[in-house]
């Protein structure tokens, strides 16, 4: 073979080699296009899985098999303030500062911790009580081997509190319908009482021992009266005749009528009162009345002198328990968002427990010796019928603060 030959040939075995490098090179740069696109689907389905989990509105927590956090979601970093960084490799019963877990974990107590009902936990944070529901899941491979737990946390909070105040709706309800029947039996025979009494009194001598005695019958049968009254006033349902009124015009008179009842009381009176025109559907005589009982008892919760704040504000209502007071349960339409004006009477008195708070609009229940526990009762019902609510907030030793809500008008 002449030197031209194996010439060609090499050229030949290099056109063919070139030929093959051309092909893997074109195979190698499919490969890694669908190696890329591989890898962005990879990153996309996790991120998807991330922003799931993320957006729970329930807290999860996954640990491994000991109860180490292994991870956990926004939602669960809210609820107990606390971040991943802080709290990775960290026992769950110490995150929680609950005794979710036993310790140590058995595997017989692995397989059974499934089967447990959700538990009702109270937490504080930022000085607020939560009520939590956890329930904990053991996460299972696709072969049934144990991998780590679930640990999934419902805030419960708002329910509760909604159910507790359908509870006292209800309550409020069943006691008045009573309270009703109870003051109609009592006040027949206290009428036959009172008549009996003055026919009496008009056969003894006005200077006599006995007509004073029947004096203090005469006043104990009028104080009676005033109860039923009262408490007639209460429980029997009457139309409210309703106007557009000025609210800031109605407290800045308020506070002209009261200011010498509080002073009497060695209470100070503080008032802030927004510098504008504010108006509400409401009626200004059963308003007055409400805004005295109220002060009235704030003076009372202050025996030994003490400040009454008075003041008004204007807020956007978004908070879903405070619209949940204001649906519309005929046709079952969710109340929307809407302004208010707040009318806070805020004391620096003894306060109350939460037992006292539950009970405060109950008829005839009073913590003071001489009550009747009507007061703050019709208080509530006035509040109710002019289409408002009542927030309440105290803390023992250190004052009560009892707000009205109305909704803003802005037709008038």
């Amino acid at each position: 073979m002449d030197d031209k030959q194996i010439t060609e040939l090499n050229l030949q075995e290099a056109l063919q080699q070139s030929t093959v490098y051309t092909k893997l090179y074109d195979m190698l740069t499919k490969l890694t296009k669908h190696q890329q696109k591989l890898s962005a689907e990879i990153v996309a389905l996790t991120e998807e899985r991330e922003n799931i989990l993320q957006s729970l509105s329930d807290g999860l927590l996954v640990t491994d098999l000991q109860g180490t956090i292994k991870m956990f979601n926004r939602t669960a970093q809210n609820l107990f303030d606390k971040s991943f960084e802080d709290s990775e490799g960290m026992h769950l019963n110490t995150f929680l500062d609950l005794p979710i877990l036993p310790d140590p974990i058995s595997t017989k107590k692995l397989e059974t911790i499934s089967l447990q009902k959700p538990q009702e936990h109270k937490i504080i944070t930022h000085n607020t009580e939560k009520i939590l529901s956890l329930s904990v899941t053991l996460m299972t491979s696709e072969e049934q081997e144990p991998q780590g737990l679930i640990i999934n946390i419902r805030d419960l909070t708002n329910i509760k509190k909604l159910e507790q105040e359908a509870s006292r709706k209800n309550r409020l309800i069943a006691m008045g319908q009573i309270a009703m029947q109870v003051a109609h039996e009592i006040r027949n025979p206290l009428g036959s009482i009172k008549l009996l009494l003055s026919m009496m009194m008009q056969d003894v001598p006005d200077d006599s021992e006995h007509f004073e005695y029947l004096q203090h019958i005469q006043n104990a049968t009028d104080s009676m009266n005033h109860i039923i009254s009262n408490l007639l006033e209460y429980s029997r349902p009457k139309p409210v005749s309703v106007d557009i009124i000025n609210i800031t015009d109605l407290m800045l008179s308020f506070v002209e009528f009261i200011h010498f009842f509080v002073d009497q009381q060695g209470v100070a009176l503080e008032t802030d009162f927004l510098d504008k025109i504010i108006f509400i559907k409401g009626n200004q005589e059963l308003l007055k009345q409400a805004f005295h009982n109220l002060c009235v008892n704030a003076c009372q919760a202050m025996p030994n002198g003490g400040t009454l704040s008075l003041r008004t504000t204007v807020q956007k209502e978004t908070d879903p328990l405070i619209l949940e007071r204001f649906t519309n349960t005929t046709h079952n339409k969710p109340c929307a968002p809407f302004t208010s004006v707040r009318l806070s009477f805020e004391d620096t008195g003894y306060g109350m427990t939460d037992e006292v708070r539950e009970k405060l609009f109950d008829p005839f229940f009073t913590t003071r010796e001489q009550g009747t526990g009507l007061g703050l009762s019709i208080v509530h019902k006035t509040v109710q019928s002019l289409q408002g609510t009542i927030l309440v907030e105290s803390e023992e030793e250190k004052g009560t603060c009892i707000t009205l809500l109305f909704p803003i008008t802005t037709n008038h």
